[in-house]
């Protein structure tokens, strides 16, 4: 039989872990960018809605699927394929890899 001060340590790890739970985001997702001069190694992890800034300039990463990928700025948009490189908004892109969920990308002025 649990003791009154037993149930009140159970009630207080119950929030504390419930509280942490709920700090969480929903689900894994990010872009992570490394940039050496104009050219930048884009990480995006996620299914869709990835955001990041590259270069100065605001991007979203949508539809992560096994070797595609769309890419968009405020200036333009393109769905790309694993290695494919393209002009979007002024600035080369160029899909390293491609799957389900994540993609490698390199961005350059």
């Amino acid at each position: 039989m649990l003791t009154p001060m037993r149930k009140n340590m159970i009630r207080v790890v119950a929030v504390a872990a419930a509280a942490t739970l709920a700090l969480l985001p929903a689900g894994c997702s990010g872009a992570k960018s490394k940039c050496k001069a104009n050219s930048c190694d884009v990480t995006v992890t996620g299914d869709d809605n990835v955001k990041a800034t590259v270069l100065g300039m605001k991007w979203e990463f949508d539809d992560l699927l096994d070797d595609s990928i769309e890419v968009e700025n405020k200036k333009g948009e393109k769905l790309m394929k694993e290695g494919e490189t393209a002009t979007v908004g002024g600035f080369k892109v160029f899909v390293k890899d491609a799957d389900k969920g994540s993609a490698k990308l390199v961005i350059s002025k």
